[in-house]
């Protein structure tokens, strides 16, 4: 069986009340999985507090409680809590280990994938991926084609917001459909929420 230095699990914003959605419990049952299974010793969960995230959790925090309920122990999780961006995963965690390079298994969403090994590529960090499949449906469409875009942007190294100004009215109307589609699930939960307060 090929061993690698970590399982690296990869965060997603919370709902308003700082629970974890369907996507990220699915994460965290593979990851927990892959370290029954011994292919890392350590899992990485890796994910600070999301952008307009109304509530005061970290990813980390959350996805390692998660781990913990699926019988990982807490000596076996380590919790970097300060990123924001795919990018700063990646950079984050090479800080926690500190170490230029190591192996990963990482862990995300089938549609997340792609960006998320060329991130490491270019930092690196020789990963090989364990996506979560997502159901193929409206909401999976739109992802999709938005990682297309931020896929695009990595490629050519317009990473956290350093893309040129020109691009952005034109960037902004091929991504605002899908964006506004890929955002339902959590826009009803919380409208869910809010009617119960």
């Amino acid at each position: 069986m090929k061993q690698f230095d970590i399982i690296l699990l990869l965060g997603m914003r919370l709902y308003d009340d700082g629970t974890a959605d369907p996507t990220t419990i699915g994460r965290v049952k593979k990851a927990a999985q892959l370290w029954k299974r011994g292919l890392a010793p350590t899992i990485v969960a890796s994910g600070g507090q999301g952008y307009n995230e109304s509530h005061d959790r970290k990813q980390a925090d959350v996805m390692a409680e998660l781990l913990i309920e699926e019988g990982v122990p807490n000596e076996a999780i380590i919790r970097e809590d300060q990123s924001r961006t795919t990018v700063f995963n990646v950079e984050y965690t090479k800080k926690i280990l500190n170490r230029e390079t190591f192996t990963a298994a990482v862990v995300t969403t089938d549609w997340h994938m792609p960006r998320s090994l060329l991130i490491c590529k270019q930092r690196g960090v020789i990963a090989e991926g364990f996506p979560v499949e997502s159901v193929h449906d409206e909401m999976w469409r739109a992802r999709k084609r938005l990682e297309r875009v931020f896929t695009f942007e990595t490629r050519i190294g317009w990473v956290n917001k350093n893309r040129p100004a020109w691009v952005n009215p034109i960037r902004n109307r091929i991504i605002k459909k899908d964006k506004a589609i890929a955002n339902q699930d959590f826009a009803r939960y919380n409208a869910a929420l809010k009617k119960e307060l």
